[in-house]
Parts: structure tokens; C-alpha cells; sequence
């Protein structure tokens, strides 16, 4: 009998590195990474996807770079099917714009990416995380990571 796998959904996934570090756990398994970077995508894709066979991706969803936009305003439904199956919510929005290590602009249109990771819940997961998110995926975690900054040596 085959060990029991935990499921997540990786958002903002970039080349892959969150999915990478639960693959090599050897309990978790992907149901899909959202990205919206086409090289960053195809790095996941050829990595995570074609040579490790990680995810259990869904047929409705092309094996292809995603803007997370789309993804809320036209899959309502295919995402409510995840409800009650899904054990974590992973994701690093791009940070750039607020970031130590970038130019914090308070104006980087990819500031309010952010939201977009708290907007796909609404009521509360585990009694903690009130967002958007749960209203289809009612997950046991939610992990946001973001890299605030770092010094740069020369």
C-alpha cells in the first residue's frame, strides 16, 4: 500500500522552488502551481512536472504560465471542486515593489499581488486565516512567503 500523499496548490510558484522543497519531503504532492512568468513556468514545468511527475495536475487547467487574475475570474467552479481537498495553500507574491532588497515602490502594480494570494479565501481556515482563499479550498495551512530583504556584498 502506497503512503498517503498531502495535497497543495502552489501560487505565485515562480521556477518552482516552495514545490521543490515539499517534493524532496517525500509527503507532499502538487495539484497545481499558478505563475504568470512564461520562463519561470516552463522551469517549474520541466523540473516539477515533466521529470519528477510532482503534480496530479487537472485536466481544466493547460500546463502553461497563468496571471492569477484569470485564474479567479474564470474558474470559480473548477476551484470550489478542491473544496475540503486541498491541505495547504502555498505562495510567494512578488514582492519587489515593497522588498528591502528592491526599489520600494509604492507604486509597483505587483504590490497588490499580495491581496490576490488572500483573495482566492473568505471564511476561516482552521479558525485562523480569514481570506478569500478558504471559500474554495477550506485547506488546514496557508503559508505566504515573501523575502523582505537581504545585504548585498560586493
Amino acid at each position: 500500500m502506497g503512503k498517503i500523499k498531502l495535497k497543495y496548490i502552489d501560487l505565485f510558484a515562480g521556477c518552482g522552488g516552495l514545490s521543490l522543497g515539499l517534493y524532496n519531503t517525500g509527503i507532499w504532492e502538487g495539484i497545481f502551481a499558478i505563475e504568470k512568468s512564461p520562463d519561470a513556468f516552463l522551469t517549474l514545468k520541466y523540473n516539477l512536472i515533466e521529470k519528477k511527475k510532482h503534480f496530479d495536475w487537472p485536466e481544466w487547467l493547460p500546463q502553461k504560465e497563468h496571471d492569477i487574475n484569470e485564474i479567479l475570474k474564470n474558474n470559480h467552479k473548477e476551484l470550489l471542486a478542491y473544496r475540503g481537498k486541498v491541505d495547504l495553500v502555498a505562495g510567494g507574491p512578488p514582492c519587489q515593489g515593497f522588498s528591502t532588497a528592491g526599489r520600494r515602490n509604492e507604486n509597483d502594480d505587483r504590490n497588490s499581488l499580495v491581496k490576490k494570494y488572500n483573495e482566492l479565501p473568505r471564511r476561516r481556515a482552521a479558525g485562523y486565516l480569514r481570506t478569500e482563499l478558504t471559500v474554495y479550498f477550506y485547506a488546514k495551512l496557508y503559508i505566504l512567503f515573501q523575502v523582505l530583504g537581504h545585504e548585498h556584498t560586493s
